[in-house]
């Protein structure tokens, strides 16, 4: 069992925890629609079998909230030109404010270092540069495994709403 859980560490990635919040909206919102006046009446059948999935309902509201907005779909700056490369990020504005304030402190350190005429202070700031980096790796790594474990926790009760 430890190895599985490892294993989905290492096998979901960004793009996974953005299809899973697409996939528990869905749901959520197929349960909380069978609550709308006239729907029991006009889909009884349908009703019923979405009704089963009331012991879910709030194991994927948890997890809905935990990695909801969480994922973004960006272009690398230096393909701003080329429509058809994209990548996968933990949200930005907001959502991660300790990842925001990394990201704002790496890209003023590279308009710094865009500008900066001394080697010395290129040196310096290049060196200031890999361990802002290294930082924001190690807490998108935090972040995204954090993720992960909410997804791997959650997956019993998100197999069982489908499965209604």
């Amino acid at each position: 069992c430890i190895n599985s859980r490892l294993d989905a560490y290492e096998e979901i990635d960004l793009e996974t925890i953005l299809q899973a919040e697409c996939l528990v909206k869905l749901l959520l919102d197929t349960y909380n629609w069978t609550s709308i006046d006239g729907v029991k009446s006009s889909y009884p059948g349908l009703v019923s079998v979405v009704t089963e999935m009331s012991t879910c309902v709030e194991y994927l509201s948890n997890l809905y909230n935990t990695i909801a907005s969480s994922v973004e779909i960006t272009r690398p700056k230096a393909s701003l030109t080329d429509g058809n490369v994209y990548m996968f990020q933990l949200a930005s504005g907001g959502r991660f404010p300790e990842l925001d304030s990394l990201r704002d402190r790496e890209d003023k350190l590279m308009i710094k270092i865009k500008g900066s005429k001394s080697a010395d202070n290129d040196n310096n700031n290049h060196r200031q540069l890999a361990i802002i980096r290294e930082e924001r790796s190690i807490l998108e790594q935090q972040t995204t495994n954090a993720l992960i474990a909410s997804m791997i926790d959650a997956a019993p009760h998100v197999q069982r709403a489908q499965d209604a």
